[in-house]
C-alpha cells in the first residue's frame, strides 16, 4: 500500500514538472511572437489572415456537416449554403494572403462601430442604456479616432 502511495506521489511530482517546464517553454514563444508581430507587423498580418482562411475552411467544412446532419429539419438548405461561402472565402483567403489581409480589414473595420450600435439598441429595448464596459467602448473610441478624410484626417486647408 506503501508503495503504491509512494509512487502515485513520485508520478504526481514528475507531472508537475514535466507541465511546469512546458509551461515556461509556451511563455517564451508567445513573448518571443509578439515581440516579432511587433517588429515585423506585416509579416503578423498575414500570418494572421492564413490562421483566420484555416478557421473559415474548417468551419464551413463544420457547417456542411451540419447542414447534411440537420436535413430532415430544413437546415440543408442554410448549412450548404452557409459552407460554401465560408469555404469559399477560406480558400480564397489562402490563396491570396495578402487580398485577404485588405479584405479582413476592410470587413472587420466597420463591424464595430455597428456592434456598438445593436448592442445600444437591444440594451436599451431590453433594459436600460448602461454603458458596457469593455471592448465595445474601447472599440467605438478607436474607430472615431481613425483618420476619416484627406491625408492624416485634417480637412484640406482653404487657400485664396
Amino acid at each position: 500500500m506503501s508503495d503504491n502511495a509512494s509512487a502515485t506521489e513520485q508520478y504526481l511530482v514528475t507531472m508537475e514538472q514535466h507541465s511546469i517546464t512546458w509551461s515556461k517553454a509556451l511563455s517564451i514563444l508567445i513573448v518571443v511572437a509578439g515581440v516579432l508581430a511587433i517588429a515585423v507587423p506585416p509579416v503578423a498580418g498575414i500570418a494572421a489572415t492564413i490562421l483566420i482562411g484555416w478557421l473559415l475552411v474548417f468551419a464551413g467544412a463544420a457547417h456542411l456537416v451540419f447542414g447534411w446532419h440537420t436535413r430532415k429539419v430544413g437546415g440543408l438548405t442554410w448549412g450548404l449554403l452557409l459552407g460554401i461561402i465560408y469555404l469559399l472565402a477560406g480558400f480564397y483567403t489562402l490563396i491570396h494572403p495578402v487580398a485577404g489581409l485588405a479584405a479582413l480589414t476592410l470587413v472587420l473595420e466597420p463591424t464595430f462601430p455597428c456592434r456598438r450600435f445593436w448592442n445600444s439598441f437591444w440594451r436599451g429595448i431590453c433594459g436600460g442604456w448602461a454603458p458596457q464596459p469593455g471592448w465595445c467602448s474601447m472599440e467605438l473610441s478607436c474607430s472615431f479616432l481613425r483618420p476619416r478624410s484627406g491625408r492624416h484626417g485634417r480637412r484640406a486647408a482653404s487657400g485664396s
